[in-house]
């Protein structure tokens, strides 16, 4: 029976609907800017009737995403929870991920996966339920890797990201906190926040954001320092309200939960409070 019904809702999300119902901006941070396309539909696969009812589902996966070990699982969990929304006069197509493309990351992402203690979203990510690339009627899936991606692990490395740049320590973390070890997946990322940063909700915004995707590195001895918690306390006081009515009604992103941060007296990772950086006074975005 429940077999059934989801391969009748996958029917549902890609055929094309004429209406006055049109696409909206995907504005999850850990799938706009990722995908091969800009706008959704909802509901989704799933039921959902919002973005941020999607979103709320959906960043409990934000780690596996950042793994990087396919190009095609961030394309497959954001196509099944955000799908494929094109608009032609007043007719809405709507089209889910390629079975293939889920099939080449759960392939390509198992060293991955075993090596962090993470296993496959089987309730989410089922793959032969996912409509084949022959029939047309899916997003077009990556190519293949022809081996597993091997994670680079830097350390201490110059910053690339020009959002960061003006602050006393030169050097970061690669992978940072996250471990994401991809320097254009974080700016990617980081831009996501554009309007955010623009508010001026904060004075320790910038630092706060850069401090979390771009982890100090004094050196290859003590690879990531991370900003203090009570910054992070700061930050979300001030932003988190701003923050839901620029982007919808998205919660506050899982990245940014204080209880991540260290406290200044750790033990286990040093920390930074914004008073001990000398920012410029506007750094400007990219695009």
């Amino acid at each position: 029976m429940m077999k059934a019904i989801l391969v009748l809702l996958v029917a549902v999300l890609y055929r094309e609907i004429t209406g006055d119902d049109q696409c909206e901006e995907i504005l999850a941070p850990m799938c706009r800017g990722f995908l091969r396309y800009r706008k959704t539909k909802m509901p989704n696969l799933f039921g959902h009737t919002t973005q941020a009812q999607a979103y709320r589902r959906m960043e409990r996966y934000w780690a596996n995403m950042d793994l990087s070990c396919s190009n095609n699982f961030r394309s497959t969990i954001c196509g099944v929870y955000f799908p494929e929304c094109k608009t032609k006069g007043t007719t809405v197509s709507v089209k889910l991920p390629c079975r293939e493309g889920c099939l080449y990351a759960k392939k390509e992402c198992r060293r991955a996966f075993s090596s962090y203690n993470m296993a496959w979203p089987t309730k989410v990510l089922k793959c032969k339920q996912l409509p084949r690339k022959k029939s047309k009627n899916c997003v077009k899936p990556y190519k293949k890797l022809k081996k597993p991606r091997d994670r680079q692990h830097n350390f201490c490395q110059p910053n690339q990201i020009e959002l960061c740049n003006g602050f006393n320590i030169s050097k970061v973390s690669l992978p940072n906190f996250f471990q994401q070890d991809d320097p254009q997946m974080i700016s990617t990322e980081l831009e996501n926040y554009r309007q955010l940063l623009r508010s001026n909700c904060s004075p320790n915004l910038r630092f706060f954001m850069c401090g979390v995707y771009q982890s100090w590195c004094p050196s290859n001895n003590r690879p990531i320092v991370l900003p203090c918690r009570q910054v992070c306390e700061e930050v979300k006081a001030s932003c988190e309200a701003t923050y839901r009515r620029l982007y919808n009604g998205l919660k506050w992103p899982a990245k940014f939960q204080c209880h991540r941060y260290p406290l200044p007296n750790s033990t286990v990772y040093p920390c930074k409070a914004s008073d001990t950086i000398t920012p410029d006074d506007e750094v400007p975005f990219r695009g």
